[in-house]
């Protein structure tokens, strides 16, 4: 920008003097509205496909993997639907599902029982702190008993993840 030191004004310059200018050195398309492409939402927007590559699409790992974060909800869960995920599971290649939502006392306990009475290889359970009654007396007292229940339940964490060597 210059200052017009008679009037005491800047005048644009350079990229700002372009960039107002564009309007009338590039005037809209005949029929276009300037403001047409601004109706378009995300949902509706579909760019053009300007990439042109053969398909391959995987639909089954090479190898067995462990999907290290699902959250199922086993409590819930009746047998032929932990069967159709099995069977899912089985269709990727998946040998492990961790499942980070596996609650605390009641749901933890079932969910176990649901998700690994017939498939106990295929399912790790990430016990889960019920934060039910926080900062009244004895709550931590109380979620330390049931962390401690919630191993013995089979229930896992983070640190279960390591393996030798890796802690």
């Amino acid at each position: 920008m210059l200052r017009n030191r008679a009037a005491g004004r800047r005048r644009p310059t350079g990229l700002a003097a372009a960039l107002l200018a564009a309007p009338f050195l590039f005037p809209a398309l005949p029929g276009v509205h300037p403001l047409a492409a601004q109706d378009v939402t995300i949902v509706d927007y579909e760019p053009r496909k300007t990439l042109v590559v053969p398909e391959n699409p995987l639909t089954r790992a090479k190898f067995p993997f462990v999907d290290i974060h699902g959250h199922q909800r086993g409590e819930r869960m009746s047998a032929a639907d932990v069967d159709r995920l099995v069977g899912e599971m089985d269709e990727l290649n998946m040998a492990v599902m961790v499942n980070l939502s596996g609650g605390s006392g009641f749901s933890l306990t079932n969910g176990l029982e649901n998700m690994t009475a017939r498939n106990p290889s295929r399912f790790i359970f990430f016990a889960n702190t019920n934060f039910f009654g926080v900062g009244e007396p004895g709550w931590g007292e109380g979620g330390r008993r049931a962390a401690g229940r919630g191993r013995e339940e089979r229930g896992r964490g983070p640190e279960d993840l390591q393996g030798p060597g890796n802690g």
